[in-house]
């Protein structure tokens, strides 16, 4: 739902989904990164989601890696927003492919721009008060991090303008706080304007806004706790999963378990997902649409079934998170591990 102070604003978003995933390969050799499944969902569909909510009107989406994958796995429309998808016959960066859409995106009076790779649990709501309120050329989502120095910290002033850029730009004075940037932008299309339009590869982070910072532009940050998962290692996926089971990482905006039923304490089952008799189902388990769970398997803990896996007869799962059209033989057993089509990533054990 939009506020009154946006509600007659066009509001547009590009996704950058362009990239290679390449600390999750063998995975990412089947499906581009964006297409890895959290919950059974796409990471680009959770954060589809939240463009949505907001009243988004057109998604640009780059493509490289697997070109063809997310346009047959997406289509057309998410929640009434149309998606457009521009391919790059070479990696641009985010400053690149934000060049490349600036036709499209010059259509908005507002632009979020958000990784396609990165599970992240945020209100957008709340950027789009804060810029409305300050009436900055641009937002940024930041969050509080004791070791703030480790991601490059973003100072800002006591009314949360940015004063400092990770030591890119000059500091006139000291900022009131710093904070650790989660990769969400907002910004009026005039902050296209000072990309540059003599490299093709190039980053807005290093380059984009320190020239408008310089130019005397406000940027403000905007303060959210929550979670904003990097999910690029097989290790960070599984343990999102079991963080988010477990109640140690809790959700404010995302309902990943909405779709299911929860036929027991912390057991989520789809309605049209079938589990024949004789079937071991423990606690913290998920199973998907269209899966099927034969006799004799046992999911003993920490299981996440995607749609359309097939579990054959006598199998053991533990600690185990399972990509859509998985099969899984019979009488196999498989712990701290990620099971797609094409094989297995071994994972260190999990909790």
């Amino acid at each position: 739902m939009t506020n009154p102070s946006t509600e007659n604003l066009k509001i547009g978003a590009m996704v950058l989904a362009a990239g290679f995933g390449s600390r999750l390969r063998p995975l990412t050799e089947e499906r581009p990164k964006p297409l890895v499944e959290v919950f059974g969902r796409s990471l680009i569909e959770h954060n589809l989601d939240h463009l949505a909510k907001v009243g988004v009107s057109q998604v640009v989406i780059n493509t490289h890696h697997l070109p063809d994958a997310l346009p047959a796995a997406l289509g057309a429309d998410h929640a009434g927003m149309e998606l457009r998808f521009l391919q790059e016959t070479e990696i641009l960066g985010t400053g690149g492919g934000l060049k490349n859409a600036k036709h499209l995106l010059q259509a908005f009076d507002l632009v979020f721009l958000l990784n396609a790779d990165a599970f992240v649990d945020v209100s957008l709501e709340a950027m789009l008060q804060k810029r409305a309120v300050t009436q900055a050329m641009g937002a940024l989502l930041l969050k509080q991090v004791p070791n703030v120095a480790d991601f490059g910290g973003i100072g800002t002033d006591e009314n949360d303008r940015v004063v400092s850029f990770v030591n890119r730009i000059p500091v006139k004075r000291p900022p009131v706080q710093e904070r650790m940037f989660c990769g969400v932008h907002l910004f009026e299309p005039r902050f296209l304007d000072y990309l540059d339009e003599t490299a093709n590869f190039f980053c807005v982070n290093q380059q984009t806004y320190p020239a408008a910072l310089l130019a005397g532009e406000t940027v403000v940050g905007v303060d959210q706790p929550g979670c904003f998962q990097d999910v690029g290692t097989p290790e960070r996926l599984l343990d999102l999963h079991w963080e988010v089971f477990s109640g140690a990482n809790r959700l404010a905006h995302l309902s990943p378990f909405s779709r299911f039923e929860e036929v027991a304490p912390k057991r989520w089952v789809h309605p049209a997902a079938r589990i024949e008799a004789e079937t071991t189902v423990g606690s913290h388990v998920l199973i998907d649409a269209n899966t099927r769970v034969e006799a004799g398997a046992h999911l003993v803990k920490n299981v996440v079934l995607g749609p359309r896996v097939a579990v054959g007869q006598g199998t053991v799962l533990e600690r185990v998170v399972v990509q859509s059209g998985t099969e899984i033989p019979s009488g196999k057993t498989f712990r701290d591990c990620i099971l797609y089509p094409g094989g297995a990533i071994a994972v260190k054990k999990g909790p």
